[in-house]
């Protein structure tokens, strides 16, 4: 993927930094997350009024996502995940002229810029069994402030923003739900249909 690296005339597009590291990785429900929505704004957005800068740790593969103005690859290489997303991304927001940062789940205090974050959901929370110790210390480090943090907070279900408005009590005008959308080739089927396929596989 390849992109227009020069600022629009007049330097007056709003720039959104994005945490893209991601979309170089396996195929993850996170990753088509991100996949799905930079898709959908590169489609929506004009590049002479937005442009969205997407930091990464390795390059960012051809086909994660289509060619478009709108996107500015950022790679910046470094050992340490942690690391690279507490100290290197705002850094790296501040170099590139960021207005805003839309992450997942953590938000470093070291940003100059409002942040996004989406949460898809808290069951580390909810169901702290599913996730080992560590990860259940780490999540419960990062993630409640992170969220206090951030100027907005995404999530995926009315379900996911009730939950965290009550377990992390953030305001409710401060958490959006907005539902995950279907990936191409995907498309409602007859009830009936449905239900012969699930009758005849099981």
């Amino acid at each position: 993927m390849e992109a227009d690296s020069e600022p629009p005339a007049g330097g007056q597009a709003v720039r959104v930094g994005i945490d893209a590291r991601l979309l170089t990785g396996a195929y993850t429900g996170d990753r088509t997350y991100w996949r799905g929505l930079l898709k959908a704004l590169g489609e929506l957005l004009s590049p002479t009024e937005h442009r969205l800068v997407l930091f990464s740790m390795r390059p960012i593969p051809e086909d994660a996502l289509p060619e478009s103005p709108l996107y500015e690859p950022v790679v910046a290489p470094a050992r340490s995940e942690r690391l690279w997303s507490l100290l290197r991304l705002p850094k790296l927001a501040r170099q590139n002229r960021c207005d805003l940062v839309h992450t997942q789940y953590t938000v470093s205090p070291l940003f100059a810029v409002p942040t996004v974050t989406t949460v898809h959901d808290i069951s580390f929370l909810i169901e702290p069994r599913w996730f080992p110790l560590k990860d259940r210390i780490l999540l419960r480090l990062t993630v409640p402030a992170s969220c206090r943090r951030a100027k907005r907070v995404l999530t995926v279900s009315e379900t996911s923003r009730e939950d965290i408005i009550a377990m992390l009590g953030l305001p409710p005008d401060k958490v959006i739900a907005t539902p995950n959308g279907l990936p191409e080739g995907f498309y409602p089927i007859p009830k009936a249909e449905a239900q012969a396929w699930v009758r005849k596989k099981y």
